[in-house]
């Protein structure tokens, strides 16, 4: 992420991941790695979706009260951002089920409507906060995670049944030691 020397530091780098030089993308007007930095950050993916929601959540009737919003956009983008939530949930945790694959390109918007945010706070503020390029990695890791041809589902149904299976493999041999 092309950051203001003043306002932020550089992401770390795993050197052990870099067998060739970094690729970089434009994100909506974000520039960062492709991979994303945090595609792996899974916890804080989730995190930052269930953020998202609650600032909607708090800021939508302002916004609706001020005219800067119509109900049914905000109805809209509220129902996308639990959605966020319910799909990371599922892919962190394995609890419920991920979201309706009709609200994808809900998601998507919602996802790239934040990064425009993002980039135009830190163009009003002549670079990046740390805190702000923080949100910026984990939006886009979010995001490239909804790309066509990601495997975040199959991965995360994958890793959920391994764990299923490893429990009760666990529950047999403590039955058995007992």
């Amino acid at each position: 992420m092309t950051a203001h020397p003043r306002y932020s530091r550089p992401a770390p780098v795993d050197y052990a991941r870099l067998e060739a030089p970094t690729a970089f993308r434009v994100w909506q007007g974000i520039e960062s790695e492709d991979p994303p930095y945090e595609q792996n950050n899974l916890s804080a993916l989730l995190g930052m979706a269930e953020s998202m929601l609650a600032t909607r959540q708090r800021r939508s009737p302002e916004l609706i009260a001020g005219g800067a919003m119509d109900a049914e956009s905000a109805r809209a983008e509220l129902a996308a951002a639990a959605d966020l939530v319910t799909d990371w949930r599922w892919i962190v945790t394995g609890e419920g089920q991920p979201a309706d694959a009709a609200s994808l390109p809900a998601r998507r918007e919602l996802l790239d409507q934040a990064l425009r945010t993002i980039a135009a706070i830190a163009r009003e503020r002549d670079g990046f906060s740390t805190a702000l390029e923080q949100q910026g990695h984990l939006v886009i890791a979010m995001r490239w995670h909804l790309e066509e041809g990601r495997r975040t589902h199959e991965i995360a149904a994958f890793n959920h049944e391994s764990r299923r299976i490893a429990a009760q493999a666990q529950q047999k041999d403590l039955a058995r030691a007992a």
